[in-house]
């Protein structure tokens, strides 16, 4: 990693590996045989999916808007998101939430809007790897929150500095750990974040996989904090649907809203209506669905490290 040179200091060397390693790959090639790629998180879709989308294809040519549809989301989609957080106990009106494509789209507006660039925003580590890429990518510094002993104590520690002008945290189902933080430490970490008014980004991607049946906290929002909720569909019922959300206040909402005119006007209306069929089978504990799948996979991966570490 390093070479000395007397009289010139020392020089970092490059990785003898060509180009970095990545865990997501824009042009991924072709897997060798017998390869199990581990880099993604893709589930069987949800049962009733072909017969929703012939449902809404059905009926796209009588849209009296021929295909224009709202920028923040289709009507029929928010009412059911704010029907989802309801039935996780969070009352949520139509006008704070924005629709977008998928949770890392949400995950940029929402990082624009209540940061500056330049701006500290801290995400746990280790974590999901395309958080920090978002951080970055927008001209904000990622700062590593280290949550590999005490995961609620650190999120809580690091946002009770104040030094942080946001941070991005995924408390349900921590990837990559699983870890869910439990009501008692999310009720702490928002009073921590009203202290010290940083706003918190709240990753949602995995809530709906609670393939364990464990009780199910409250979503992080509320105490006098300002929370930005980042929803999405593709891990839950469909990794082709790239349907997400950012449920939020009407004030941060409208902001998001014209904000993200500059990055584009709107998720597909087929997608939206695809979308608004499916989430009512979402419920407070999840989709089942796919739990039994999860688990097989799960005892596949524990027995298969079993036998290679004897």
């Amino acid at each position: 990693m390093l070479r000395t040179r007397q009289g010139s200091g020392r020089t970092v060397l490059a990785p003898s590996t060509p180009g970095p390693v990545e865990s997501l790959t824009a042009r991924p090639g072709a897997l060798p045989p017998g390869t199990v790629d581990l880099r993604a998180t893709v589930l069987p879709p949800h049962p009733d999916l072909a017969r929703t989308a012939a449902e809404a294809a059905a009926h796209l040519a009588e849209d009296p808007a021929w295909g224009r549809a709202p920028a923040d989301g289709i009507p029929k989609l928010v009412e059911q998101i704010c029907a989802y957080y309801a039935r996780r106990g969070l009352p949520t009106s139509p006008r704070q939430i924005v629709v977008t494509s998928g949770a890392v789209s949400g995950l940029h507006l929402a990082v624009r809007s209540v940061t500056a660039m330049g701006a500290q925003v801290g995400t746990e580590n280790p974590g999901y790897p395309n958080t920090a890429r978002v951080i970055t990518a927008s001209r904000r510094r990622a700062v590593p929150i280290d949550v590999a002993e005490d995961h609620a104590e650190a999120l809580i520690g690091a946002v009770a500095t104040g030094r942080l002008s946001a941070a991005v945290l995924i408390p349900d189902f921590h990837n990559p750990t699983g870890r869910l933080l439990d009501g008692e430490g999310r009720a702490r970490l928002l009073r921590a974040a009203a202290r010290t008014g940083t706003p918190l980004i709240i990753d949602e991607t995995l809530s709906g996989i609670n393939w364990r049946g464990l009780p199910a906290p409250p979503p992080t929002a509320g105490g006098g904090a300002s929370t930005l909720l980042i929803g999405s569909l593709s891990k839950s019922l469909w990794a082709g649907l790239r349907i997400g959300w950012v449920r939020t206040s009407e004030e941060l909402a409208d902001a998001l809203s014209h904000l993200r005119l500059g990055v584009d006007l709107g998720v597909p209306p087929l997608e939206q209506h695809i979308a608004a069929g499916l989430l009512p089978t979402m419920t407070a504990d999840g989709v089942p669905h796919c739990h039994e799948h999860i688990s097989d996979s799960w005892e596949l991966v524990a027995t298969t490290l079993t036998e290679l570490e004897e």
